[in-house]
């Protein structure tokens, strides 16, 4: 009798402990991407290729350049008109084009940084 009550006792504080497990690890699955990161992607062009030349192929998705992420890579920065094309097809249009090596949602580079982090940052004083 006293080992059935034990046992029960294991179940109980097992299955609480992984319920709250669960709450927290589902409320830190989804990170919250901030707004000036929505609608933006960077695009790493073939050595050709000019930023005028890729706006004026995508002009019905409003792709509009907004800076050199890296003069290096050629990669740029780019924002689209999120109403007329959803970021999964327009994405999956810029990498099919022959003027792109690659292109991904800038969101998504937040994501996985976000990800990244290990824990919460602690306040050190340092003296």
């Amino acid at each position: 009798m006293i080992k059935n009550i034990i046992y029960l006792c294991i179940i109980v504080c097992l299955f609480s402990a992984c319920k709250s497990n669960k709450e927290i690890t589902s409320s830190d699955s989804r990170p919250e991407i901030p707004e000036q990161f929505r609608g933006k992607v960077l695009v790493t062009l073939l050595n050709a290729t000019l930023v005028s030349d890729l706006e004026t192929d995508f002009i019905k998705y409003s792709l509009e350049h907004l800076a050199v992420a890296s003069k290096s890579k050629n990669q740029h920065l780019f924002q689209y008109d999120s109403d007329k094309i959803s970021l999964d097809n327009l994405l999956k249009k810029l990498n099919k084009s022959k003027k792109v090596y690659s292109a991904e949602a800038l969101e998504y580079q937040i994501m996985m940084a976000q990800g990244l982090e290990s824990s919460p940052k602690k306040n050190v004083d340092v003296k």
